[in-house]
Formats: structure tokens, sequence, C-alpha cells
């Protein structure tokens, strides 16, 4: 699984606005929708089909809200996410990239 085969991850504060929250033991990562637009435009590429793309392989799960400081110091007002399975093993291709490390 991917996460474990990082290795243990430091808890660092961050500076700025969280736009991607993990949370292993439920296998889901949170991805600011206004923020994966954006990367999205800047790449020229529709953010709705790639999210269909996903959809299709079963790791998007939709969108919704969320606190992205939860269970942190921080206190962040909820934001709008598109919501991720990293249950397969090649979640957006990562294992893949790791390995040929």
């Amino acid at each position: 699984m991917l996460f474990r085969s990082l290795g243990p991850m430091a808890m660092l504060m961050p500076k700025r606005q969280l736009i991607v929250r993990v949370e292993p033991d439920v296998q889901r990562i949170y991805i600011s929708s206004k923020e994966f637009k954006k990367f999205c435009t800047e790449r020229q590429v529709m953010h709705k089909d790639l999210l269909r793309e996903f959809k299709a392989r079963g790791s998007y799960l939709g969108e919704g809200s969320k606190r992205m400081g939860k269970g942190t110091q921080l206190d962040y007002p909820s934001v709008r996410v598109y919501e991720f399975s990293f249950e397969k093993e090649d979640f957006f291709g990562i294992e893949s990239l790791i390995s040929s490390q």
C-alpha cells in the first residue's frame, strides 16, 4: 500500500491554506475543488473529464465539504472538496512512480 511504503511521516504545521487532506485510516484523499480546477486549467485539462475517468476506475467518490484542519490545531472553515479513495493499488499511478525511484 502507498502509505506503508513511504514510512513514517513527520507532522508539520502548514504555513498556508490546506488544499489536500489524506486520511490513511479510511483510505481517503480530499482535494480542494477550487485548487483541483485551477490545476486542470493550468494544464488545459477538462476537470470534469478527469473526474469521470477517476470515477470509472472507482477512485473518485464525489464532491462534498470538509474541514481540512480537523483534528489539528488549525481552525480552517469547511471548503468544497473532491473525495477520492486510494484502496486500489494504482491510485493515480502513484505506486508505479514510487517503485521506479
